[in-house]
């Protein structure tokens, strides 16, 4: 497929990559099944797996595969079988097959609880192992089965097809992949493999977000589209790997058949529903109950006790699940606390936070697929939960000890007086400054004997720094004392912010709200736009007072931003709410936002103009 580059560069179609396509489909849907095998081309370079072990009772099936794969390339999973391209792979009875690697491992139908709902033990494994290039496809009508294992698949940049009419009888299900609004694509069986082989192709042809003939000409897409999630979203996603943001968008760019990231920002820009779906694919993570069973086990038996035990029957636990999705790891958290309840009886606050409002939509809702019965315990769910037309349904108990809210861990003020806080699967995101400052956080919101809880491959900052090592396995941490800063004494004018001859500094417990909010270049002027101060380099985008008169903005101002900002405080002035707005300066992109300021001995508000140049890649 011809794919065009910025500038009229052509990209050129890079070696082809496997992608490995999982397939599950219940009795009812083998018609359908059928027309998608009919459709389906062979030399794509893709691969198949079919879950269910029906193929040898419907030889219309198998004969239109073997005509299509050749003996050779329609294969019974075994033990160690290699994945190849353009290959058919078909799963025996009772066995439920995994992926490690490049490799087929098969799990005996045994007492195992994974293989109770193998589709969505197989999608977990396919997402890990194949990432972005993992697709799965649904031709059922009558469960939830899959529905944890696609939003595996959809969280590590994956993609999810379902069937139209699966799709239909899927949204009676509240549980559903396709009510929980996870699908890519909702399609006819005899249009699937079309959209799949163009998927596939635009992933491939696509090189990346950033192009040379883009470079040169000074131009930074990726930066565009982190600044139009910024204005829409209020998300400053400029914190997270630059790497893993790229991934999803071009995930993004393909679903919407752009050709390039120019393009894609023009089609942004005219599509909201776009930017709440990018928005989302940036959020979405992989979340399930008791994820690393291990780690849940070990705070169970070893810091809940010692929690509990250090507290006064007046002194309530706090805990704080940070980043908490849809809600499973926080109700895995619950389950934990109202087990050490009935032995301690203590009052327990569970805090659960996340900035994405339709997750927490979700996890306030408690419902979930019946496949969670491979992670929570018999027990738990009979005490703790109820049968919801499939699903299940989070009870009043549980429901009732976690306090979700809204809030964005990297910006506002965290949760203070924590005795134990998790914060798993965010570290690996961001960029190493923002972990750091992360850890700065979690370390002051803790109390000196609390716990931090990270996953799998993150980890604490050097030894001894802010924390220091309870058990390198399950990343369990405790916070290391820090000596107290010696306060300052206060000065009447701080050496710190620029400020014109002759110009007052407003009282300095507003200039310290001021840096407590702001990091970037800023300068502070008045309602009617006369200059006040200006600190963190935001001088630089003034210029000199004539004649030693009060300074005015629009006097002052570098005068390729002048109409920009003067157009922005007017508008804060008769929205009083927080503006931006970006512009080309000196060879760089440019945001400037501008927060109106109520001040109590004032009449009118200042107005706090911040600058920050362009994402450094």
């Amino acid at each position: 497929m011809d794919q065009s580059g910025s500038g009229g560069e052509s990209l050129k179609l890079i070696n082809h990559d496997m992608y490995l396509v999982g397939i599950g489909a219940s009795d009812q849907c083998i018609d359908h099944l059928e027309t998608f095998v009919k459709e389906l081309p062979v030399e794509t370079g893709i691969s198949y797996v079919l879950l269910q072990p029906f193929l040898q009772n419907h030889k219309s099936i198998m004969i239109d595969l073997l005509g299509k794969f050749s003996a050779k390339r329609v294969v019974t999973i075994e033990d160690g079988v290699e994945i190849k391209p353009d290959h058919f792979y078909l799963v025996q009875p009772d066995e439920t097959p995994t992926i490690e690697g490049n490799r087929f491992k098969v799990l005996p139908d045994t007492e195992n609880k994974e293989t109770l709902h193998p589709i969505d033990y197989f999608f977990r494994s396919l997402a890990e192992n194949f990432g972005e290039k993992a697709i799965s496809i649904l031709f059922s009508e009558d469960t939830c089965n899959g529905t944890q294992g696609c939003n595996a698949i959809k969280a590590n940049g994956g993609m999810i097809m379902v069937n139209e009419s699966s799709c239909a009888a899927m949204q009676e299900l509240p549980c559903s992949i396709s009510a929980k609004g996870h699908v890519d694509y909702v399609l006819a069986p005899q249009e699937m493999p079309l959209y799949l082989i163009q998927y596939v192709e635009e992933r491939k042809g696509f090189q990346g977000a950033v192009d040379e003939s883009d470079k040169k000409r000074g131009v930074n897409w990726f930066t565009r589209i982190i600044e139009i999630l910024l204005d829409h979203e209020g998300i400053d996603f400029s914190r997270y790997k630059t790497q893993f943001l790229e991934r999803k968008i071009e995930r993004r760019i393909s679903m919407c058949h752009c050709k390039n990231m120019e393009e894609y920002v023009a089609f942004l820009l005219s599509n909201e529903d776009e930017i709440a779906s990018l928005r989302d694919d940036f959020l979405m993570s992989t979340t399930r109950f008791f994820r690393d069973y291990g780690a849940f086990d070990y705070i169970e038996s070893e810091i809940l006790p010692k929690i509990f035990n250090s507290k006064s029957e007046k002194d309530p636990i706090r805990v704080w699940v940070i980043g908490c999705s849809t809600g499973e790891e926080a109700y895995s958290f619950g389950l934990l606390l109202l087990e050490a309840m009935q032995e301690n009886e203590r009052d327990v606050l569970l805090y659960a936070t996340d900035l994405d409002t339709k997750a927490l939509d979700e996890a306030r809702k408690g419902t979930y697929p019946e496949g969670i019965i491979a992670d929570v315990d018999e027990d738990y769910l009979l005490t703790y939960f109820q049968d919801a037309d499939g699903c299940f349904e989070v009870g009043e108990e549980l429901r009732n000890l976690v306090i979700f809210q809204k809030h964005n861990v990297l910006t506002q003020k965290p949760i203070q007086e924590i005795d134990l806080i998790a914060c798993r699967y965010l570290m690996r995101a961001l960029k190493n400054v923002t972990q750091q400052e992360l850890l700065e956080k979690l370390h002051g919101s803790l109390k000196p004997n609390g716990y931090l809880v990270l996953g799998s491959g993150e980890n604490a900052g050097e030894e001894g720094d802010l924390f220091e090592t309870v058990d390198p396995s399950w990343k369990v941490y405790r916070p290391v004392p820090q000596d107290k800063p010696v306060e300052e004494q206060p000065v009447e004018a701080p050496q710190e912010f620029f400020r014109f001859p002759g110009m007052e500094v407003i009282d300095r417990p507003l200039l310290e709200a001021i840096l407590r909010e702001t990091n970037p270049a800023s300068i502070l002027v008045e309602h009617d736009g006369r200059m006040v101060c200006a600190y963190n380099g935001g001088e630089k985008y003034l210029g000199k007072p004539n004649n030693g008169d009060p300074p005015y903005l629009h006097n002052i101002i570098d005068i390729s931003l002048r109409d920009s900002l003067c157009s922005m405080i007017n508008g804060c002035d008769k929205e009083g709410r927080k503006l931006h707005h970006s512009i080309e300066h000196n060879n760089t992109l440019l945001r400037m936002t501008c927060f109106p300021l109520a001040v109590a001995s004032q009449e009118h508000p200042f107005y706090l103009i911040t600058f920050k140049e362009t994402i450094t890649r």
